[in-house]
């Protein structure tokens, strides 16, 4: 008999939440729980859950997934017996430790076919090459496995290659990177050292985190940034004209899951989905420079005179809170504005908040907010009488200039970083 271990999380969505969740976790240590695969899970056709008395607490932690749902299908009734060996109420999470009768191979997470076929059809499309941080950071993590290969207990070379590893490895959100901080953490609770150990559990808690809507709107900024700067993205945007917007379109629609229209609402969601799914890491990138190519397709089309019009009457609409423009930021509110404008001319022509404008006036007040917040205007800007002045179909504005400000974490810090150039 050998011993294997997954991270059970969730447990605020089961039977176990509310106000003794901490309690009931506390108490955990020591119970048996059984594990299944959890076959109607629509975003991840590996997950599991965890049963504790006949109930369904949580599901197996996203990166042990590939593993335990390897030794699920090997028993004969798909169970997995098991007891919670630690518990963290803090973070909700669990470690449960099972034993099986050997230890068996575990294939390489491979793709459904779907993406394999999808790649194969739009190969043509530009794929962003590794940036030197990705580049460092696929090095770490085989530098830190062949270490932990040979050494079990910590040294000042192996640590400090782990720290480095560790600040980084939440940012490929690949299947392969799964499967490899899994067996890095897996190593370091093994080896027996304390210390290792302790990264053993930091990785852990890092991993849980990952579907955070905080971490993935983090994530979403880096992904889009660092690919957007990439070679392989920069080369085609010199021949913009020759790639067909329309067949782009078709592509990333073509992309399995329904990815492209997560990616266009929300790009966190789509971090979020795209873990959960553990994409190989060649198909991710090709879908996200496609989506990347796809921006600028668009922005370009903005500039021609059916969309000058929509650019036209959203400058206009936003000359309206001129008198609130606070002193140090008079020769500047133009310019600043021509830029976000020129960034977010997609924004501005879907989603369209009122029925008689021609641009989306409630992102238009979502970014008055957050300019608001940054001291770009005097905050009477928001008042009731700036409300009326702001009047569209004789609705008073003032409730969309919303203090929670944009909907997504990216955009929020794009339009600080262009208020920053600007000071």
């Amino acid at each position: 008999m050998i011993s294997i271990h997954c991270t059970l999380v969730g447990f605020r969505h089961h039977a176990w939440r509310g106000t003794q969740l901490e309690e009931r976790l506390a108490r955990a240590i020591g119970q048996e729980v059984v594990l299944m695969r959890d076959r109607e899970n629509h975003r991840n056709p590996e997950a599991a859950i965890a049963c504790i008395d006949s109930e369904v607490v949580a599901y197996v932690n996203n990166d042990d997934c590939h593993r335990i749902a390897a030794y699920l299908d090997a028993t004969e009734y798909g169970l997995l017996y098991g007891v919670i060996t630690a518990a963290d109420a803090h973070s909700c999470r669990c470690h449960a430790e099972m034993e099986v009768d050997k230890e068996i191979y575990i294939e390489p997470l491979m793709s459904d076919g779907r993406y394999d076929e999808w790649d194969e059809a739009w190969s043509h499309i530009p794929i962003a090459r590794l940036g030197d941080d990705e580049l460092r950071q696929d090095m770490l993590q085989r530098h830190v496995l062949a270490q932990l290969s040979h050494h079990t207990a910590a040294s000042d070379n192996l640590c400090r290659d782990i720290e480095r590893y560790m600040q980084g490895m939440r940012y490929d959100l690949s299947g392969e990177a799964s499967q490899t901080r899994r067996t890095i953490a897996d190593r370091l609770l093994a080896s027996g050292d304390e210390q290792l150990a302790e990264y053993g559990r930091r990785m852990d808690v890092a991993i849980t985190e990952m579907g955070n809507n905080e971490v993935c709107a983090d994530i979403a900024h880096h992904i889009t940034r660092r690919l957007a700067q990439s070679a392989g993205v920069a080369d085609a945007l010199r021949h913009i004209g020759g790639i067909d917007r329309h067949e782009m379109e078709q592509a990333l629609k073509a992309m399995p899951h329904g990815l492209h229209d997560e990616y266009r609402l929300s790009v966190a969601d789509f971090v979020s989905r795209a873990y959960y799914l553990q994409i190989p890491r060649r198909i991710l990138r090709r879908f996200v420079s496609a989506e990347l190519l796809l921006d600028r397709l668009v922005h370009a089309d903005a500039a021609d005179g059916a969309n000058e019009e929509i650019r036209l009457a959203a400058i206009e609409y936003i000359s309206r809170a001129n008198p609130y423009i606070t002193p140090g930021w008079l020769s500047r509110a133009d310019a600043l504005w021509s830029d976000i404008i020129e960034q977010y001319a997609l924004r501005l022509t879907r989603l369209n908040g009122a029925k008689d404008t021609l641009f989306n006036a409630r992102f238009i007040c979502q970014v008055m907010g957050r300019l608001i917040d940054l001291g770009i205007y005097d905050d009477a800007v928001s008042q009731a009488e700036y409300g009326r002045r702001m009047a569209l179909n004789g609705r008073d504005m003032r409730s969309s200039i919303n203090r929670a400000l944009i909907d997504d974490e990216e955009t929020r810090r794009a339009i600080g970083m262009m208020v920053e150039r600007y000071r």
